[in-house]
């Protein structure tokens, strides 16, 4: 999660400085990554929480707790 979060806040400082008239071939690929990664978090988040809540109803059984609970705790 800490992970998560780090490559989060990077990207967005990233995206939010970002300068896209630079005559830096590195600063235009670093910018570039930063879309990329942004839409890979998005996507993945969403898939998380789509594949999480379509199984809603195994979460009470035993095999889906002992592979995914510490994600459900609390």
């Amino acid at each position: 999660m800490e992970a998560y979060l780090d490559l989060v806040m990077s990207v967005a400082i990233n995206l939010k400085y970002s300068d896209w008239q630079t005559p830096f071939p590195a600063v235009q690929y670093s910018n570039i990554l930063s879309i990329v990664l942004l839409v890979l978090i998005v996507l993945l988040s969403l898939i998380i929480l789509v594949k999480y809540f379509r199984h809603r109803k195994t979460w009470t059984e035993p095999e889906f707790q002992m592979k995914f609970n510490t994600l459900l705790e609390g």
